[in-house]
């Protein structure tokens, strides 16, 4: 089915949910499409899957369940998407050709975003794309158990730490972006005894600003609470208090209750 750029926005599912059960192929590529549909969990037997170019930010868990005969997946292009998170590929245990590139936001893959700890995953991939991304760090436990598997990391920033020493045989030919240090140098000439063991400056940064946000709440949470115990203190020490007795001008007495 080809549903290529034609500005959908969600996939009516009273007039799909029983024809998408028997698709083969489907293209929604190009729509604005700001999540992968629900509705997709129904398509059991699909094979091959193009979201290419649709406002998706990320890509979780949730994306791809009920996916279980997915052979081909497109997800490129898409100038929003800036992470792929824990379990987002698991579901689909037959994936044999994904192809992430051109995503021009996406800075984090997870670690478990392929094969997770229970060994749950696509362990029959060929083929992974993930060219003209914004990743700086390839994490070697990503991609540990796709050993068989063809992988392209061409046209990514990376940053030369410790943490790429692995690739160093493999993707010899892919150039350093950070730090100072080597920049320009390939991975194949880089000294890795020398490599700094951190991460670069823009994961730092999120980290930097988790940090603080949570800083922020417990701060917050902190005033809230001596408040609600300085609060409760005054309240016991004056559980009754009353005005006294007084005469006004007139002569006339008045007891008020606080």
């Amino acid at each position: 089915m080809d549903l290529k750029s034609t500005r959908l926005i969600y996939l009516p599912e009273s007039s799909l949910i029983n024809p998408i059960r028997h698709l083969k192929e489907l293209d929604i590529s190009y729509n604005l499409f700001t999540i992968v549909p629900e509705i997709l969990q129904s398509a059991v037997q699909l094979k091959q899957l193009n979201i290419d170019g649709n406002p998706i930010n990320q890509l979780t868990a949730l994306s791809f369940i009920g996916l279980i005969s997915l052979e081909e997946l497109n997800v490129s292009n898409m100038v929003s998407l800036t992470g792929i998170y824990e379990d987002t590929f698991t579901p689909m245990t037959k994936l044999r050709k994904l192809n992430c590139s051109n995503n021009i936001e996406l800075r984090n893959i997870a670690t478990e975003s392929f094969i997770n700890h229970h060994g749950d995953g696509p362990k029959n991939l060929k083929e992974v794309f993930l060219n003209n991304n914004s990743l700086s760090i390839i994490n070697e436990e990503t991609f540990a158990h796709l050993s068989e598997a063809k992988l392209e990391f061409e046209n990514n920033p990376l940053h030369c730490s410790c943490y790429l020493k692995w690739m160093q045989s493999e993707y010899g030919h892919l150039s350093c972006t950070t730090p100072s240090l080597f920049r320009g140098q390939q991975l194949k000439e880089v000294n890795f005894n020398n490599a700094p063991c951190e991460q670069d400056e823009t994961i730092k940064t999120s980290h930097i600003g988790l940090a603080l946000g949570i800083t922020f709440v417990a701060l917050a949470v902190l005033g809230l609470l001596i408040y609600i115990i300085l609060r409760q203190r005054s309240n016991n020490r004056y559980p009754n208090a009353r005005y006294s007795k007084a005469k006004d001008n007139d002569g006339c007495s008045f007891n008020d209750d606080v």
